[in-house]
């Protein structure tokens, strides 16, 4: 969602002008999210009784921040707001309403008009990098949560967003390769990757979850109904077999082979999010098929029965695989 190098730029005071100061709102969001991925032992070094403790701390200077109007940038609100959708536990649980408050934010700064413009002229203006990055996240987070929660997505089809951009987006991010403070190069231009993979990932899912949590229309014909979940469908399966070739390989123990931590949690996110996915549509499809007009258990229906139940199970069990991978994580969160 940042520039890393411009907020190190801006940590260290090395920035000129406005733009390059850190939102104190934006600051404390950032605290929140990171807490996850900090040892027990730095958060009592702080003064906190444990991470979630931290958490409900920064939690509320943010919210209190955010509700007396401290911060006026609709862009920094808007970073922040999509920075609280992690507070996940705790006694304020509103990831929904904070995304909320993000996507309108990014609509107020006009960050979702640049798919749109990009589009139309295929080029790029100076100082658009920022509502682009902002724009992303705020899709991905739709994506991710509507998935979590089974309700529609806030941010359209139409708003988002042509192959091309997302394509010019990348060479943004591998623009700062150089730049990190935190990885290493390799990493870092591994975890571009998953970022461009995670975006079209997040593309591809639109038509299931368009369908699976929205009413078919009554007048929908039973054809048009099948070719919207085989359309559906073919997004999942496109997405799968373009990444393939770019996901970490996979060792004998089914550990990803020679990976840095941050590469192993951030591609098995995305990848439980897709067989998640998978799963969602077959159950959608399960249940068209229980509710059809055509009742008769033909043959061709049964074995679209057979085939649906084999994928969820296949998702399932890749998922748990998934799931694994980041149980064997020494990260700090493993060990809260």
């Amino acid at each position: 969602m940042l520039s890393e190098s411009d907020f190190w730029d801006g940590y260290f005071g090395l920035g000129t002008g406005e733009e390059k100061k850190i939102s104190l709102l934006l600051f404390q969001g950032m605290l929140l999210a990171s807490c996850k991925f900090v040892a027990p032992e730095t958060i009592s070094m702080l003064g906190y009784d444990g991470i979630q403790n931290a958490k409900d701390s920064f939690y509320r200077k943010a919210k209190l921040l955010y509700d007396l109007g401290a911060e006026t940038s609709p862009v920094a609100k808007a970073q922040a707001a999509l920075l609280l959708t992690f507070n996940t536990t705790g006694p304020e649980f509103h990831e929904s309403t904070w995304l909320a408050k993000a996507i309108d934010n990014a609509r107020v700064a006009k960050a979702d008009a640049l798919s749109k413009a990009y589009e139309a002229s295929r080029t790029t203006v100076d100082g658009d990098e920022s509502l682009r990055r902002l724009w992303w996240c705020c899709f991905i987070r739709d994506r991710f949560i509507a998935l979590a929660s089974k309700q529609k997505p806030s941010i359209g089809p139409a708003e988002f967003i042509a192959q091309q951009y997302v394509e010019a987006g990348s060479s943004l991010l591998c623009a700062e390769i150089n730049r990190t403070r935190v990885y290493s190069h390799g990493t870092r231009e591994r975890l571009v990757r998953v970022v461009d993979d995670t975006v079209r990932l997040c593309v591809a899912m639109t038509d299931t979850l368009t369908l699976a949590f929205t009413s078919l229309s009554p007048q929908s014909s039973e054809a048009a109904c099948e070719e919207q979940y085989l359309k559906a469908g073919q997004a999942l399966s496109k997405w799968f077999a373009e990444s393939r070739s770019t996901l970490p390989a996979v060792s004998s123990s089914g550990a990803f082979a020679k990976e840095e931590d941050p590469v192993v949690l951030y591609t098995n996110v995305m990848l439980v999010n897709y067989f998640w996915t998978r799963i969602v549509l077959c159950q959608c499809q399960l249940d068209y098929i229980t509710t059809s007009q055509q009742k008769n258990e033909d043959r061709i229906q049964i074995a679209w029965k057979r085939d649906m139940e084999k994928e969820m199970r296949s998702s399932a069990t890749a998922i748990a695989a998934c799931l694994a991978r980041l149980n064997r994580l020494e990260s700090p969160r493993s060990r809260h």
